[in-house]
């Protein structure tokens, strides 16, 4: 399915449903990979009936999407929506609108009462069952009140009494219950808190009274529907129960209470956190449960469409879920809201188009061109072109919300600010501090104000050593006096510190995407990587911290481009490549490390290990050739030891074919043959080594490789090769020397 343009849409909307307030509501919809089906309003069969994903990815948009694309079939009496149409024509599903009110669950009573998936399943069944009691139920007064009716008239009789039985309505409203208030005599948000906030804050209702009228006044009335075949599906669509519920002492949410609470006990925090994560995880995921109870008691008729987050969802599918189903079954009714970079693209572009051309800078060329009068955006530090859409996409979470945001911002400049292209810039890099705070908030995370003051001032540069990594974290924990141990720890699990990644031969930088539910820096370890890369929306925090702190500017690198998922091209000062023997089990082997990390012992190293590494390309290149000489050496000797001699006829075979060229740093020229044994014959007693100094020829396969030095050691046994690389090194091809 193609880009959708559904109604008259308002272009750069960062939260749809402010589309509900419109007569008309409009949406540029870019249908997510799985999810053709579950939109198309011809395939009502689709099994898809759970969509999730993280804050800001989007599923209010495919829920309200699919709501519009019923409303032809809606008006053929073909299918029956809920919540109905009120007050006017326009399509609605139930949601937590900006300024609705919230339940509190503000006691740890309430909480534990409500840390169960039974309770919430019993009232998400209770409380929409008898909102098809009621649809029916208006429904059936309308066709009778009316010969013809008109279209899409469902649910606008307002004889409300009758519409549920008394003993119902005033359990779900209890005493707002009354002339003017019943189910379907408010808007739904409105209408569904009333509902929640007396079943929980004034009742506390439990399973077992929440199931007795579930069983008098529902299950009677879906039990008599006609089957499937007979009658008209009835959809009820459910969206953004994550916001409905305050947490604990007005947290802005029982997820903020799960990750933030704290107490003089330890255990009792931990304790609570659990209970406040399982409230909120619950009352999403058995909306699930819920479904299919409606489903069966109707014979099929009912099914409840409902969004959830991520992080609930993989609840559901793990050990700790108590869905007993099959993971493929789950797979099969539940489908993630997930974006590629393309369609996040067509996302940008669609609303572009969806602009007054008058906004444009231009009416020629592609949507970029039109907006920017450009497409090329050449990166400040690098001099690299990265492309408009890439250079602004990095600069978020990678979710269609932030993007939003951005393009609004951009699109208020004005076509004549626009298209100079460093204003547009400095829009984007401002657009992060408020893409932070939203993503914190969404998370349920509370910045943590002391790490940041003693670790942010500390951070000069977006591409970081793991030297200076743990440089940084001894200074934060000295001066913390220790409260502050973990600090990329914390950063990294939030998805603000970045590793590379080694694939196909290529390193990529990879950072969290949002969905996971825990940032707790004590149970997220750091990753062990050679580099690390500090994310954009981080950057201009960084550089006010540095400001107030007195330090020198920011250092953008000049090598790397950083963003999730980019090339990762860079050549730090110290890439350090060892290929010796070590002791290991009483006998030595050959051991191979790279960037201090060890990448494992064998006595028969293979062309795979000679060519993995966690480094770049000329880290690679360094490597081969170290395990050319090593391996070369080894085939001299039926037992595969190593002599000086033998790394100095390999080492010799190289430099005659021209690969490498030698240098020594001494006093006298020594003939090639002569290097490694004089080398090591006038320096072995005074226990230190000079330089040899290799240069890879570069004419050999377009290697540009300089300032690569091997340093050569041999003590007893024990025989080390290491090369340590410099910086002024170019993109070079890689020789397999092995």
């Amino acid at each position: 399915m193609t880009t959708l343009i559904i109604g008259r849409p308002t272009p750069w909307t960062t939260d749809p449903s402010f589309e509900m307030a419109k007569h008309d509501p409009g949406l540029i919809m870019v249908p997510p990979a799985g999810l053709s089906d579950f939109l198309d309003p011809r395939k009502l069969e689709c099994p898809v009936s759970i969509i999730h994903g993280p804050k800001g990815t989007g599923k209010t948009s495919v829920m309200l999407a699919k709501r519009i694309l019923l409303k032809d079939l809606e008006a053929e009496r073909s299918v029956m929506c809920i919540p109905c149409k009120w007050p006017s024509k326009k399509p609605f599903i139930f949601m937590s609108l900006p300024n609705s009110e919230q339940v509190e669950m503000n006691d740890w009573d309430l909480i534990q009462l409500y840390a169960q998936k039974d309770i919430w399943t019993a009232l998400w069944r209770l409380i929409f069952g008898a909102y098809v009691v009621a649809a029916l139920e208006s429904d059936r007064r309308a066709s009778s009140h009316f010969e013809t009716r008109r279209e899409g008239n469902f649910g606008e009789s307002r004889e409300v009494h009758a519409l549920l039985p008394q003993p119902l309505g005033e359990f779900l409203l209890g005493g707002k219950y009354g002339v003017d208030h019943d189910v379907m005599s408010k808007p739904p948000d409105v209408e569904l808190i009333d509902i929640l906030k007396n079943l929980i804050e004034e009742r506390r209702a439990n399973k077992n009274s929440l199931r007795d009228a579930f069983n008098a006044h529902v299950l009677p009335v879906l039990a008599a529907l006609p089957k499937p075949v007979e009658t008209k599906p009835i959809f009820i669509f459910v969206d953004g129960v994550d916001e409905i519920f305050q947490g604990y002492r007005g947290d802005s949410s029982l997820l903020a209470t799960a990750k933030t609470h704290a107490s003089p006990d330890e255990s009792e925090s931990a304790t609570r956190r659990l209970l406040a994560k399982q409230a909120w995880v619950y009352a999403q995921t058995s909306l699930f449960s819920a479904s299919l109870d409606l489903s069966i008691n109707s014979g099929g008729v009912v099914r409840l469409i409902a969004s959830m987050r991520t992080e609930a969802w993989e609840v559901e599918c793990s050990s700790d879920g108590a869905q007993p189903k099959g993971e493929q079954q789950l797979e099969r009714v539940a489908k993630q809201v997930k974006y590629a970079k393309t369609e996040l693209e067509k996302i940008f572009r669609a609303n572009i188009n969806a602009c007054e051309p008058s906004s444009w800078v231009s009416r020629e060329g592609d949507e970029i061109y039109k907006f920017f009068g450009a497409t090329k955006y050449v990166h400040h530090a690098s001099n690299i072109d990265e492309g408009i859409f890439s250079a602004i996409l990095r600069h978020t979470m990678e979710e269609p919300r932030e993007l939003m945001l951005i393009g609004s911002r951009l699109h208020d400049l004005g076509s004549d600010v626009r298209k100079d292209l460093g204003k547009a810039a400095k829009v984007v890099n401002d657009a992060t501090g408020i893409i932070l705070r939203d993503y914190l908030r969404f998370m349920g995370e509370r910045w943590d104000e002391e790490l940041a003051r003693f670790v942010l001032p500390k951070i000069h540069c977006n591409v970081l050593s793991a030297e200076e990594v743990k440089t940084i974290a001894d200074a934060v924990k000295r001066e913390s006096d220790g409260r502050i141990d973990h600090p990329f720890c914390y950063l990294y699990a939030l998805g603000l510190i970045g590793v590379t990644r080694y694939e196909n031969n290529n390193l990529f930088q990879d950072f969290n995407l949002p969905g996971r539910f825990s940032s707790d820096e004590r149970r997220t370890q750091l990753p062990q990587n050679p580099y690390y890369l500090i994310h954009p929306i981080l950057v201009e925090k960084i550089k006010r911290a540095r400001i107030g702190n007195g330090e020198n500017s920011f250092v953008t690198h000049g090598q790397v481009i950083v963003g999730n998922d980019l090339p990762f091209n860079l050549y730090l000062d110290k890439n350090k490549v060892i290929f010796g023997a070590e002791k290991h089990d009483d006998e030595f082997k050959p051991v191979l490390r790279i960037d201090g990390r060890t990448l494992g012992y064998s006595s028969d190293f293979g062309k795979d290990a000679a060519f993995y590494s966690y480094a770049n390309q000329q880290t690679i290149l360094l490597h081969g050739i170290l395990l050319a000489i090593w391996r070369g050496a080894q085939r001299k000797r039926p037992d595969n030891s190593v002599s000086v001699t033998d790394i100095n006829e390999c080492l010799s075979h190289l430099v005659k074919s021209k690969i490498i060229q030698p240098e020594i740093r001494l006093r006298r020229r020594l003939k090639v043959t002569d290097l490694l044994d004089t080398v090591m014959h006038k320096y072995r007693n005074q226990r230190k080594y000079p330089e040899v100094i290799l240069r890879i020829n570069a004419n050999f396969q377009n290697a540009g490789l300089a300032g690569v030095k091997l340093c050569i050691e041999q003590s007893g046994e024990y025989i080390r090769l290491e090369g340590i690389m410099s910086n002024d090194i170019g993109t070079v091809g890689i020789p397999f020397l092995v």
